[in-house]
């Protein structure tokens, strides 16, 4: 049986879940944690501290097993980012139920959730694939 190459989207796919998943949200709650330290009024709670760790890392962990190769990683991929996407659109959400703002700004905070919800779609879409999927069922 001829082996199935790697798809170019999956190298496409690693970049983005890297960064987008995982540099980038640890990059934020970093940002954040150093921000209500600096607010000695402000106490962060540690299961938000530590969930919102604990996804990032583990959503990264997961793309790179995916990226080698294995059928698993791509399955924990696609459970990784999903919990990670669930949990920040939670925050996003819970930010707005409680601001004191204008609902302008509610509406616009919620034009902003297109982007992730339309990358969130685009991985499954991508990993869930028929020529992938039988990339990754190949024997190894």
């Amino acid at each position: 049986m001829k082996r199935i190459q790697r798809p170019i989207g999956v190298y496409v796919m690693t970049i983005l879940l890297v960064f987008g998943a995982g540099i980038l949200p640890l990059l934020h709650v970093a940002v954040l944690i150093q921000e209500a330290r600096q607010q000695s009024d402000i106490e962060i709670s540690f299961t938000l501290v530590f969930v919102s760790i604990f996804l990032p890392v583990f959503s990264l962990a997961s793309a790179i097993w995916a990226f080698v190769g294995h059928n698993e990683g791509r399955i924990a991929v696609l459970i990784f980012v999903s919990l990670n996407f669930l949990w920040w659109m939670f925050l996003a959400l819970i930010n707005i139920a409680n601001s004191d703002e204008e609902i302008l700004n509610g509406v616009l905070f919620l034009i902003g959730f297109i982007r992730p919800v339309v990358m969130f779609g685009l991985f499954w879409w991508y990993f869930t694939k028929k020529d992938v999927v039988a990339y990754y069922k190949q024997v190894n």
